[in-house]
């Protein structure tokens, strides 16, 4: 049957990378999320002006 390899331990480099990935990302969700609240309270301020 097969062996099962032990898992290596990752590099200093290679979990710098997922761990600066992983920020990224967080930054990423965080800018659509406040990005879709500005459209939204932009939304809000058009509907409650009149235009001229």
């Amino acid at each position: 049957m097969t062996e099962t390899k032990p898992k290596k331990h990752k590099t200093r480099a290679q979990q710098r990378f997922e761990r600066e990935a992983k920020a990224l990302q967080k930054n990423l969700e965080k800018r659509k999320r406040q990005q879709a609240q500005r459209e939204q309270v932009k939304k809000e301020d058009d509907h409650g002006q009149d235009k001229n």
